[in-house]
């Protein structure tokens, strides 16, 4: 009976970090961007959030993520009802490129009109995926939908932008993608697809969206 006792111990222990594992591997990250960091010990301001939901971000290359509502020890990010902003940090032993991602859900929004989502505070220099698939739009109150205010505005490395970045929306809400990519000064294009499938105006829905994108060389054809 000891015998079997002492066996199960180990055993237990080996399917806690095969439960930990699968569920860590699970975890869906529908956007990224990879930025480089110039020292060794380094903190860098990864997000802004002022959502609430549960979120996840992967800090890469074995950061660790700190900030409000951070479960230690984890990627996971819980805000059950906060909406008001909070800056996510990652901290890096080593210099060199990273790949930080972004996934969870959100479940509402902050009631001012101003107020972003989601913002890149890093210096990205690709990003990828899909914003929608993490911040949905569920109503037109304040409340319910986001807004990517500034999200990447003075980005000076970002070059492009992936198709699908808004794909999902199909609605036009009041400050919308306000400024959101202004000050991109390296920005080559807008690719078509990117506001493809949003229909109808809203109040300051595009209101410089693309102010100081000085490098713009093409912009996709209306009608």
């Amino acid at each position: 009976m000891e015998y079997k006792k002492f066996l199960l111990i180990p055993i237990f222990a080996i399917m806690c970090i095969i439960n930990t594992t699968i569920a860590a591997s699970a975890i869906d990250y529908p956007f990224s961007f990879t930025q480089t960091v110039a020292s060794d010990n380094s903190a860098v301001q990864v997000f802004r959030i002022s959502a609430k939901g549960t979120f996840y971000i992967d800090c890469g290359d074995g950061g660790t993520l700190s900030g409000y509502g951070v479960v230690t020890g984890t990627t996971q990010i819980k805000r059950p009802s906060r909406t008001t902003k909070d800056t996510y940090t990652c901290r890096y032993t080593n210099r060199g490129t990273k790949t930080v991602q972004l996934g969870g859900e959100a479940t509402g929004y902050s009631t001012s009109s101003n107020a972003a989502a989601i913002t890149v505070l890093a210096s990205p220099v690709t990003i990828s995926g899909n914003l929608a698939a993490i911040f949905p739009d569920m109503g037109s109150g304040y409340d319910q939908y986001p807004r990517f205010i500034g999200t990447f505005r003075g980005k000076t490395a970002l070059e492009w932008i992936p198709d699908d970045l808004f794909s999902g929306y199909t609605v036009g809400r009041p400050y919308m993608f306000q400024q959101t990519f202004s000050g991109c000064t390296s920005l080559q294009t807008i690719p078509e697809p990117l506001f493809v499938n949003i229909t109808g105006a809203a109040n300051n829905m595009f209101l410089e969206t693309f102010y100081g994108c000085t490098s713009l060389q093409t912009i996709p054809e209306i009608g």
